[in-house]
């Protein structure tokens, strides 16, 4: 068959520039994806090291604490009914008080008994009844007894309060030598306002609670506005051959500061910003940085975690502990730990955090792989810092979505634009056909 002019079939997908067109502009949407991809990986990823003490979570099963039959069982509302002791709800709260260790006091809320607590009870005992609550203060008198021949013997106390009033106590355990004097500390779950004579020939009408063990406590070194550099004189750095550990002396004075500082007591804006240079000396030579004011620049939060107190001088139930990481800092030390008075909320692993520290000591511990050496130091404040809105990057990923779109579009014209070409040229060469075929006709004719 003869071709004519004009004839040939156009081509029904794209032209070689347009495909090169297509191919370079799909390249660089995907080059700028990978870019900002990687971009964002390499802003939200941790510094290559991070080695910090292993954490180990934990759980706390509660037991029921039988209300109703305690309520049913208990009279305290007349002077009468509070010189009676029932023998039964007693030997309840015992059975109970055995099974209880400080995690179920801690995870219970209880509270430490003083004067506002004491008025509550004293209002509405019986909403009290079996909740738990925490005496601390002076040991006044301290007597033994066993109910029958076969049982255990029983510890009954009674406390001056630190923080005002009087408790009564049973107890299955005490320290041997414990006498009246003594700073004790007491859990236990409340039963009755109770009326019994004290030593001084008096009769004390208080809450009565039933624990497990009365414990010997210490006294009080707070509260503590104004820091003292004589409270950390004997604190000694750790070294790889040398761990001495956090729980030394000065710790809880120095905590107790940290929660009671008066406004204005270090000059956290003059004071130096933690930098590689800076954390570098401070492992060379601990002591003369001992209680510094520095600050924390913007970290990255790796661990943190709520540890629970023994009874100490501070009078502290919690501590938060937290390790951060920055990539500022050298990739030899990317690590440095804290603690914070009390329970910090609101920071998880993972926040970018800063904030105004003391420094405490330099911290030997053990990771999987080997043994680090890490500043360490106590929390005034810790703040957790948001990231301010990136309207560079949201422009750009504006830029590469509608780049997107209009390659699309601009696809979809391209296609339509050659399904057209096509069809006209096949319209065209029907009526050529047509054309032709009628010609011949005519000239037989």
């Amino acid at each position: 068959m003869r071709k004519f002019k004009g004839s040939e079939t156009p081509s029904r997908g794209m032209t070689g520039g347009e495909r090169v067109r297509l191919i370079l502009m799909g390249a660089g949407v995907v080059v700028i994806a990978v870019a900002l991809f990687m971009a964002t990986q390499q802003a939200d990823a941790p510094p290559p090291s991070m080695d910090v003490p292993e954490q180990i979570t934990a759980r706390v099963e509660l037991p029921t604490i039988p209300t109703e039959e305690l309520q049913s069982s208990v009279d305290d509302r007349t002077p009468e009914a509070r010189v009676r002791l029932e023998r039964a709800p007693l030997e309840t709260l015992l059975g109970l008080a055995r099974r209880l260790t400080p995690a179920h006091y801690q995870a219970m809320g209880t509270p430490f008994a003083d004067t506002n607590l004491l008025a509550q009870i004293e209002a509405d005992p019986a909403a009290w009844r079996g909740k738990s609550i925490g005496a601390r203060g002076r040991l006044l008198e301290l007597s033994t007894r066993r109910p029958n021949a076969t049982a255990a013997p029983e510890h009954s106390f009674l406390v001056d309060l630190e923080g005002g009033g009087r408790v009564h106590g049973v107890a299955l355990s005490t320290p041997a030598d414990l006498e009246p004097g003594d700073w004790v500390v007491f859990q236990g779950l409340f039963l009755k306002l109770y009326s019994d004579e004290a030593p001084d020939g008096s009769w004390v009408e208080a809450p009565l609670l039933v624990g497990s063990s009365l414990e010997r406590s210490v006294a009080p070194v707070g509260p503590k506005p104004n820091f003292d550099p004589d409270d950390l004189l004997i604190v000694v750095d750790d070294t790889f051959q040398r761990v001495l550990g956090l729980d030394v002396p000065g710790r809880y004075e120095l905590l107790a500061h940290a929660r009671d500082a008066a406004e204005g007591e270090h000059n956290f804006a003059a004071a130096p910003e933690l930098d590689r240079t800076l954390l570098a000396q401070i492992l060379d030579d601990g002591q003369n940085f001992r209680g510094a004011a520095l600050r924390l620049p913007i970290s990255r939060v790796e661990v943190v975690r709520h540890q629970l107190l023994p009874e100490n001088p501070a009078r502290l139930h919690e501590v938060t502990e937290v390790w951060l990481t920055n990539v500022d800092w050298d990739k030899n030390l990317p690590t440095i730990g804290l603690y914070y008075p009390g329970r910090l909320t609101g920071i998880e692993k993972g926040d970018l955090v800063s904030g105004n520290l003391l420094f405490f000591k330099n911290y030997a511990f053990d990771s999987a792989r080997s043994r680090h050496l890490a500043p360490f130091f106590v929390a005034l404040d810790v703040e957790r810092f948001e990231l301010p809105e990136d309207s560079v990057m949201r422009q750009v990923l504006l830029g590469v979505a509608g780049l997107t779109v209009l390659m699309v579009v601009l696809l979809a014209v391209l296609v339509r634009r050659d399904r057209r070409r096509a069809d006209e040229f096949e319209r065209q060469r029907v009526e050529s056909r047509q054309r032709r075929r009628k010609g011949g006709l005519t000239e037989r004719t």
